[in-house]
């Protein structure tokens, strides 16, 4: 079981998850990172298989920064939030179902 927690103040976010990989019953490891920078304001935490979470967090993190190469725009907080809900509903529809569990907190 995945955890994931995230707090947000008046000047910070506070973003923590679990540590361990776990594979059935077993124990991979228990130093996973699971929290991705999306951009230099921007964080995902992330849960679920640890190739889909891997996968689906690049992915999203990849777009995000193909955005703001072809617009020479980085996106709002709100429309990252938009496009990562986007893709958790799209992405099932159009290739393996993964359902990954997932956090964006940010400062603006």
């Amino acid at each position: 079981m995945d955890s994931a927690l995230g707090l947000r103040g008046k000047d910070f976010v506070l973003l923590a998850t679990d540590g361990h990989a776990e594979f059935s019953v077993l124990r991979l490891k228990d130093d996973e990172d699971k929290i991705i920078t999306i951009d230099k304001n921007k964080l995902m935490a992330a849960g679920g298989p640890s190739a889909d979470r891997t996968m689906f967090c690049e992915y999203i993190q990849k777009n995000i920064h193909l955005y703001r190469l072809r617009n020479g725009v980085t996106l709002s907080v709100r429309a990252a939030a938009n496009f990562t809900r986007e893709c958790v509903y799209v992405y099932p529809m159009t290739s393996l179902p993964v359902y990954p569990m997932t956090s964006l907190p940010s400062l603006q």
